[in-house]
């Protein structure tokens, strides 16, 4: 731009910012009287005779947007750039791109999708305002390379298994064409739910689970801890109505429970399983105190082995011994 072309651009932008006049905003909001006392990326500051008043542009028309060289097509743009950098393995450049779409149009569309990127990466007592690093533009993209891989499997899936990855991330999610940020942000957090479950199935080499979300999987892990005081109770040597008494209703938490996984998925038989060796194990225990039979360590041991496994397939840690062990289960369990 040529030295004369920027005189007169900023001899009009100084005469905009300096009278008085009247803005009225899409939806008929009016500010009369009021001077402009400074344009930012997304709007513009109203000094108005009770104080000062910000206006974004997404609310103003088209004209005056024109009038204050205001692109909203610019955080689109710079999105478009970052998903390339990011699908470049260009993780800092990312990172920036991302952060200069929350610093210079804190308003769009974009900036909420890179707060709700954020807040996906990052635990709950960490800032939520902090610019992106490039460590965490990483793991967005292995986000975008998960969801990538969920919407393949999609494809292939049985109408079973459709149903229980479209519980997860909803229909539109998972016929949507595009991998990138923008899919990223409107899956949220159970895509990160689904991501966790496809690498505790890489991780434990076990095939056949049906995705699920992480408030299902943290209840299952709880339900199968509070059999711990079962556990307790058999090695302290209660009696069988203590032993029934403490089980009864954990019951009837693993049933709804079982409910909620879907039908020939191995995790729903090992959660029956499991309480199922509980629940042979006070029958043995009433017998045993009528005098028919032994003790029934047998059976609270096979439980906790049960039980253990059960938390190591939804943790995604299974030693290779403990997926030889699943693997005997799975077998004589079809």
């Amino acid at each position: 731009m040529k030295c004369w072309q920027i005189v007169v651009f900023l001899a009009a932008l100084s005469s905009s910012l300096a009278r008085a006049e009247d803005f009225k905003t899409i939806a008929g909001k009016e500010y009369k009287d009021v001077t402009v006392s400074r344009v930012e990326p997304d709007g513009i500051v109203l000094k108005t005779k009770s104080g000062i008043s910000k206006v974004y542009f997404v609310e103003l028309p088209k004209e005056i947007q024109e009038r204050f060289h205001y692109n909203p097509e610019g955080a689109a743009d710079i999105m478009k750039q970052a998903d390339a950098a990011l699908w470049n393995n260009q993780f800092a450049q990312g990172a920036e791109l991302l952060n200069r779409i929350a610093s210079e149009y804190p308003a769009s569309p974009q900036a909420k999708t890179v707060r709700e990127l954020r807040s996906d990466v990052r635990d709950k007592g960490a800032s939520q305002d902090a610019p992106l690093t490039a460590s965490e533009a990483q793991k967005l993209r292995s986000v975008m390379d998960a969801l990538a891989n969920i919407k393949k499997a999609y494809r292939t899936a049985t109408p079973e298994k459709r149903e229980a990855m479209e519980t997860l991330l909803g229909v539109e999610n998972l016929r949507d064409a595009d991998n990138g940020l923008g899919s990223v942000s409107s899956s949220g957090a159970n895509l990160q739910s689904a991501a966790q479950n496809a690498n505790a199935t890489a991780t434990s080499g076990i095939e056949g689970l049906s995705p699920i979300t992480v408030k299902l999987k943290d209840e299952i892990l709880d339900a199968l801890k509070m059999t711990d005081k079962l556990d307790a109770l058999y090695k302290r040597g209660c009696t069988s109505a203590e032993f029934i008494a403490a089980a009864t209703p954990i019951e009837s938490v693993f049933i709804n429970l079982h409910k909620q996984l879907p039908k020939g998925d191995p995790g729903r038989d090992l959660l029956a399983n499991t309480f199922e060796a509980y629940q042979q194990t006070a029958v043995a225990m009433v017998a045993n105190e009528q005098g028919r039979g032994q003790r029934p360590d047998a059976l609270i041991g096979a439980a906790g082995v049960r039980k253990g496994m059960l938390m190591k397939v939804l943790e995604g840690n299974m030693t290779p011994n403990e997926r030889h062990l699943y693997q005997v289960w799975l077998q004589g369990h079809p």
